[in-house]
């Protein structure tokens, strides 16, 4: 059961991925899907009903972690007691390290949110794979006698429904891969080792669920044979205590009520009174020590972001999506969750994961990246995607009107300018109405004495904003002629529209 509820939650979650892209109409809420998200309070107090069940049931990045166990890890959910005891008070320590930064305006903790992280993995590594593996894998049906016609039907309505914008291939693919082989990695360690101790939102779910009336529950007829102990992958039945539970840590999965000898079945779940025997409240911290430590470690820790140097020049070359609000609120609020980068890669594809610059904050938070793809001057959809609000959402009208940047020419690779040559190819792609892209007519003088008149472009920077279509079209190869900076970029000053 808890497996098809996995599978109908995961198939939800990737139709709404799916559904992300270009053309998208207004009625369509393109941020649906991180709504879930257990950092949100109306979504925390599902705890009170159901206790962590979300992690076990609902939650993408668990059932990503099950298949990881299945495929590359141990293949078990017999979990690891003795050294995992004594990491218990982990979860709740890294929980309050990560919410003190909160408190000074660093947001670390929304970096490792469940729904944010699965949709970053999924956009940024998973997704590229299945576009890339399943066109190749069509192909190769088509070569088989009699099933050229198949193959041909199921690859017309995968380039459809699933890829119409074609290969969603991304730039720094590389860190947000080893991410994940990380939390695989960890399966051998002990089985949901991540959800167990380092996921926020499981920690933030395990304290509420203390007051749940749903849980476990063990009758009479129980015969200590501890199945339960050994197969509960949270480690959330005590050995030697089989009739009681960690509702900090169980997650509901059943497992334990089919590891109980059929004759036996003294093990169910339900509401109530009678839902079982929860071991005592454990303290918040487990000592004073852990404590001053975790909220020491969050405060140097914001000392070393506050204090550190950006460097002028790449934060120049820094470009935001248009309606993000300024730099240190962008900061704050950006999730890192890869929705308006899956979004824009559906159209212009000029937004990529983003690169640490001056500081680490800036992992993985959009930038753009015009010689990879520009900004569609009719979309507004990366505004729309974001649920944090850290990209305001833009009418078509205003964004058409929002600078993100100034473009400027390479005059020593520039056509025109360097080879005294005629390339209209900027000005032709410039969607700006009145064109910001002008020319002058210069005349030159060739090597051999012959003279020559050429339309030198240059760029009007009060019609200008730094769509970056100029750049991505250049037929240069390597650095365009022509490129797009930061400079005079407007950010969004409007109210925050932000969910968390």
């Amino acid at each position: 059961m808890r497996r098809a509820a996995q599978f109908f939650f995961a198939s939800i979650f990737l139709v709404l991925f799916v559904q992300t892209r270009y053309p998208a109409p207004e009625a369509r809420h393109l941020d649906l899907f991180l709504l879930f998200t257990p950092l949100l309070p109306f979504v925390a107090v599902t705890g009170l009903l159901f206790g962590r069940g979300f992690c076990s049931w609902v939650c993408p990045m668990g059932a990503l972690i099950d298949i990881g166990n299945r495929i590359f890890g141990p293949g078990t959910t017999a979990t690891t007691y003795g050294w995992c005891e004594r990491l218990r008070p982990v979860p709740i320590v890294l929980f309050i390290f990560l919410m003190v930064p909160l408190l000074f305006g660093i947001n670390i903790v929304f970096f490792l949110d469940p729904l944010a992280l699965f949709n970053r993995i999924l956009t940024v590594v998973l997704f590229p794979l299945f576009t890339w593996f399943i066109p190749g894998v069509l192909h190769l049906f088509g070569i088989i006698p009699g099933l050229a016609g198949v193959s041909s039907g199921m690859q017309s309505a995968w380039e459809r429904w699933i890829v119409p914008e074609g290969p969603n291939m991304l730039i720094h693919i590389w860190p947000v891969a080893l991410l994940l082989a990380v939390i695989w990695a960890l399966e051998f360690a002990s089985p949901r080792f991540w959800c167990r101790f380092i996921c926020p939102a499981g920690t933030l779910l395990g304290r509420v669920s203390r007051g749940s009336r749903f849980g476990r529950r063990v009758s009479e007829t129980c015969v200590k044979c501890g199945n339960c102990h050994r197969i509960c992958p949270m480690g959330a039945i005590p050995a030697g205590a089989f009739d009681q539970t960690r509702p900090e840590v169980c997650t509901n999965c059943l497992d334990c009520a089919k590891s109980c000898p059929g004759e036996v079945a003294a093990i169910s779940f339900g509401f109530g009174s009678g839902a079982g025997k929860h071991l005592p409240s454990p303290p918040l911290v487990s000592s004073r020590r852990n404590f001053i430590g975790a909220v020491a470690g969050g405060i140097v820790t914001t000392g070393l972001f506050k204090a550190g140097l950006s460097n002028r020049d790449d934060s120049a070359q820094l470009i935001r999506p248009p309606g993000a609000l300024p730099e240190s609120t962008f900061l704050l609020l950006c999730v890192k969750c890869m929705a308006c980068v899956r979004v824009c890669r559906s159209n212009g594809g000029c937004l990529q994961p983003g690169q640490i610059h001056g500081s680490l904050l800036e992992l993985w938070s959009p930038e753009a990246v015009m010689r990879s793809g520009y900004c569609e001057f009719n979309c507004n959809l990366c505004g729309r995607a974001c649920l944090s609000g850290a990209i305001r959402r833009l009418p078509i009208a205003e964004k058409q009107k929002t600078c993100m940047g100034q473009a400027f020419f390479r005059k020593d690779i520039c056509i025109p300018h360097n080879r005294h040559e005629d390339c209209l190819v900027c000005e032709e792609h410039c969607p700006v109405p009145d064109k910001a892209i002008k020319f002058e007519n210069r005349e030159f003088t060739k090597p051999d004495g012959s003279a020559v008149k050429v339309k030198l472009p240059y760029v009007d920077r009060k019609l200008c904003i730094g769509c970056g279509i100029c750049e991505n079209k250049c037929p240069l190869p390597g650095q365009g002629g022509i490129y797009v900076t930061g400079e005079d970029a407007r950010r969004s000053k409007g109210k925050m529209q932000s969910i968390y």
